[in-house]
């Protein structure tokens, strides 16, 4: 999850926002199950320790100061939890066992371990690393657990070291511990399992008369580590975060979930009104708002009944081993995020299918906390040309990330099968439509009557039609919907070519399913297209483009009635570079501001420009936003933005998946990306073909996985390096050398310590710059070199 997002959602539910609250433990009950399930590996106490950990939290809630240590916060509870109960337990239970009993029948709380292996077929060093968890003692568990969310993206070492009580540098020092114990009991375990390899350590197997666990591991040890034997059995082994590509967080069991849903619901409904509706549709009644000592008093005195047998844990509890794999030849990072297709996801775009609509929306008063922006994508040679539908959230409505690797989250299968200048519409009940131009690619001439109409609950399923507006021999353009209170229905406006010019028509529908006959809604008496309408303090203002300028302008009017916008448009109109086209208004959430996004496509093709006022009711107001203020989604083409809840942003993040990728801009030349052109690292302006060289995966360094190393997307063998004489893109050749000089520091930006800035780690006193627009590793001298060497780190 975003940082942003995720500390905005914790103040929503420090607010008492029901939806925030919900989503947040939602998203937390699979990292705490997952966490307390491994370190305590499998044990029966699982299910108690996972609902006293969301229990505590959810009631200490409000003290969080730092909003953005949330994740760290709460797996240091579930880490105190689980020392808790181990301290609880006076021993673990061992039984005599054959050497072949050491395999098949390890100890009760083990089981996940088989079940792991049974179920993701396992095989080889990939088994035998699962197999091998079964010597380390809760604490070492404890730590790998915490290490393997590390290694996939789930926590930082900074939240690692957190949650384990220590400071970074033991830390590392505990997990170096750990590796080699793990490595220790992986020598054990091959020998175990295959019957080959040291005889002596065969006969103290056979010997021992234990269970696979820590202690038996210290009685193997020494011999292990003096015998020649046992390390030439070690040799080949893969370092575990070879083997282990990510760690795939398994879904709750449904009756903890269930059952803790119903449960946290009498607890804390003293602090959240609401918070019975977390993790299951199986609600209560709502219970009413009260402070926080009853909540805390009723996490210590309610004790936790749950109908869930070991059966059910142990299959749930494939936990951390649960992973994805990569050939462990390789040496690679692992391959990014995939984009989920259109109409080939778990919740895929269906044509026609009513019965797509299956998630009800919230009902009440929203909280608006954050924004969705609907586009399509072009780019000055085509290469990034997509005619789907893209989605981008932001938090201010000025920078914006990419959902699903800004690949499209569907395709219209119908008609054109594509589309240009999606609109996003909020519905009276809470649910939302997208509306667009039926047309795939460029040819302007071609004629339709029909736009695509997309309904959907959450932005996440949709339900598809095509809906034909009107019979003329022309094309529908930039359709987009408001709500008429005075009717109680909608308008979709649109352009067409009318008596030789561009006109608006409308039509009027209450289901976005059938629509009135069309009226004409806006002829000015030259050519008007991509109409939008903003409502403020009783008065509507029409925001258009004029075809024969290319500015955006505006016209008012009291009502919405057809026709009566006619009477007042404004002067004047707005434009930077040769001609925009396509605007979309957004208000500030809490505050004053408006901005104005337009569309360019002259004289170059895939940049958004972005105005700003206080006054809407004043054309002259709106003046031209420095483009260091905004980030526009990558390749965005017009489109629309729409205000969402900070829930609403958190699940379409959960759904469709942040980038994997970053693109960086000069801090003294926002206008400008860090790119690679022929092998060499340079700044360009925005937008340029092929726009894949701007992309960048920050990896952890090569030389020192505390830094960064910058890895090309469309180029992954190959990473950023400083030459002497500049900075290069160049394949990891393995050597120290190289791995040094690939390396950098992320520290504060030296010119805006809210940016970044990257030392190099060959050379301290250097740092990574741009001059005359080739990067270079320098020392940093003046006011001028700390502005070329600081960096916006964005998408």
């Amino acid at each position: 999850m975003d940082a942003q997002i995720e500390s905005e959602l914790v103040e929503a539910a420090q607010a008492g926002d029901e939806q925030a609250l919900d989503q947040l433990l939602r998203r937390y009950l699979p990292l705490v199950y997952n966490v307390v399930g491994s370190a305590l590996h499998g044990h029966a106490d699982v299910d108690d320790v996972v609902q006293e950990t969301m229990v505590r939290a959810t009631a200490a809630l409000p003290t969080l100061r730092d909003t953005t240590r949330f994740r760290s916060w709460i797996i240091t509870i579930a880490v105190r939890q689980v020392q808790a109960r181990s301290r609880a337990r006076a021993r673990r239970i061992s039984r005599e066992s054959s050497l072949e009993r050491y395999g098949d029948q390890a100890a009760p709380e083990s089981d996940f371990v088989d079940l792991t292996v049974l179920e993701l077929g396992l095989s080889g060093q990939r088994r035998e690393v699962v197999e091998a968890t079964r010597w380390l003692s809760p604490e070492d568990r404890q730590l790998l657990t915490l290490w393997w969310q590390e290694a996939a993206g789930e926590l930082t070492r900074t939240e690692l070291a957190e949650a384990a009580g220590l400071d970074r540098k033991h830390v590392a020092v505990r997990i170096q511990r750990m590796k080699d114990r793990l490595e220790l009991a992986r020598i054990v375990q091959r020998v175990l399992t295959s019957g080959r390899g040291c005889p002596r350590l065969t006969a103290m197997l056979h010997k021992g008369g234990t269970s696979p666990g820590d202690r038996e591991l210290n009685r193997l040890a020494r011999h292990v580590r003096r015998c020649e034997d046992c390390r030439a059995t070690g040799r080949g082994m893969v370092p575990p975060e070879r083997l282990l590509a990510g760690i795939a967080l398994l879904p709750v069991p449904d009756a903890l979930a269930h059952g803790l849903s119903g449960w946290l619901g009498g607890v804390v409904g003293a602090a959240h009104s609401g918070v019975t509706s977390l993790l299951s549709a199986t609600t209560g009644a709502a219970t009413q708002h009260a402070g926080l000592p009853a909540a805390a008093k009723a996490a210590a005195s309610v004790k936790p009944v749950l109908a869930t047998g070991a059966v059910a844990t142990g299959a749930a509890l494939a936990i951390t081993l649960s992973v994805q794999y990569l050939p462990y030849d390789e040496g690679p990072p692992p391959a990014p995020p995939t984009p989920v297709a259109p109409g080939r996801s778990a919740s895929p775009t269906v044509d026609d299918d009513p019965a797509q609509d299956t998630e009800a929306p919230g009902s009440g008063t929203r909280r608006y906390r954050g924004y969705v922006m609907a586009y399509f994508t072009e780019t000055p040679d085509g290469t990034g040309s997509d005619y789907g539908l893209h989605l981008a959230v932001s938090g201010d409505g000025l920078d914006w990330m990419p959902l699903n690797q800004n690949a499209p989250v569907l395709t219209p299968t119908r008609g054109s099968r594509g589309l240009r200048d999606p609109f996003l519409l909020r519905r009276q009940d809470g649910t939302f439509v997208v509306l667009a131009t039926d047309l795939s690619g460029t040819d302007f001439s071609r004629q339709n009557q029909h736009v695509h109409v997309w309904t959907s609950p959450d932005l996440r399923t949709f339900t598809h039609r095509r809906l034909r507006l009107h019979s003329l021999p022309t094309h529908t353009w930039a359709p987009e919907a408001f709500y008429d209170p005075a009717g109680k229905r909608y308008g979709i406006v649109y352009s067409v070519t009318r008596d030789g010019r561009e006109s608006i028509f409308v039509n009027y529908t209450e289901d976005f399913e059938t629509v009135d006959e069309p009226l004409l809604f806006f002829d000015p008496g030259f050519d008007v297209l991509d109409p939008t309408i903003v409502s403020e303090g009783g008065t509507h203002h029409l925001y258009f483009t004029e075809g024969r300028t290319g500015r955006i302008r505006t016209a008012r009017s009291t009502t919405l009635a057809p026709r009566s916008f006619e009477r007042d448009v404004r002067p004047g109109g707005l434009v930077q570079g040769d001609a925009v086209r396509g605007p979309m208004v957004v208000t500030e959430i809490g505050g004053p501001r408006r901005w104005l996004w337009g569309d360019s496509y002259r004289p170059v093709n895939g940049e958004l420009y972005v105005w700003q006022t206080t006054r809407l009711g004043d054309p002259a107001a709106w003046a031209p936003l420095d483009v260091a203020a905004y980030t526009q989604p990558l390749n965005a083409k017009q489109g629309s933005v729409l205000p969402i809840t900070a829930a609403e942003r958190s699940r379409l993040v959960d759904r469709w998946g942040a980038p994997s990728w970053n693109r960086i801009r000069p801090a003294n030349y926002p206008d400008h990306l860090v790119r690679h052109q022929r092998n060499v690292a340079r700044i360009d302006p925005y937008p340029f073909d092929p726009y894949p060289d701007s992309q960048w995966r920050l990896v952890p360094g090569l030389a020192d996985r505390a830094g960064v190393s910058f890895r090309s997307v469309n180029y992954p063998d190959r990473y950023l390096r400083d030459t002497g004489d500049g900075v290069v893109l160049a394949a990891d050749d393995g050597s120290p050398g190289f791995r040094s000089a690939a390396t950098f520091v992320r520290v504060p930006g030296l010119a805006d310590r809210d940016l970044a800035s990257f030392r190099s780690h060959a050379d301290p006193t250097r740092y990574l710059r741009h001059v005359e627009f080739l990067l270079r590793v320098d020392p940093i001298r003046s006011e001028a070199d700390r502005r070329d060497a600081t960096f916006d780190v964005g998408y």
